[in-house]
């Protein structure tokens, strides 16, 4: 049935810790999460908690099995796929990234901006304007919970 999931890992990151502060929501692929967890880490000095699997589904296959999804804890959750062009290998690479839905207004044009910097560094790589993006809902499966 999530035959068009993408499993993900919902966590909290704070710079500093304290009621002011609750922390971001922060949505990482599952193969990407220990490298992403020690670089923002180490680099950034991130606090990194409150880490929960979840699968990440598309919102047109989230309502063909609502009666079935709706029972399971769940996110909605905005995905977006831009484009590079690697000019030596001449290959196109994809890359998708995953926020949450109320705040993807926001984050988007500052998440795009980072990937401007690198436009055509050393006339090596190219970022295409083409971007596809998608609402869909990430469900947490039953006993996965925050570690």
């Amino acid at each position: 049935m999530l035959e068009n999931s993408v499993k993900l890992m919902r966590c909290l990151v704070h710079k500093v810790r304290g009621p002011e502060n609750p922390g971001e929501v922060r949505w990482i692929p599952f193969n990407e999460f220990d490298l992403w967890k020690f670089m923002v880490s180490s680099q950034h000095h991130l606090t990194v908690e409150a880490e929960a699997l979840y699968f990440y589904i598309p919102r047109e296959e989230y309502e063909r099995h609502e009666p079935l999804y709706s029972r399971l804890p769940q996110f909605p959750v905005n995905k977006i796929t831009l484009y590079f062009f690697l000019k030596p290998a001449q290959v196109l690479v994809p890359i998708s990234r995953y926020f949450p839905a109320e705040e993807y207004d926001r984050i988007k044009p500052t998440f795009l901006s980072h990937f401007k910097a690198f436009e055509d560094r050393n006339h090596s790589t190219k970022f295409l304007e083409d971007l596809a993006e998608e609402s869909g809902v990430c469900l947490q499966p039953q006993g996965f919970g925050p570690a």
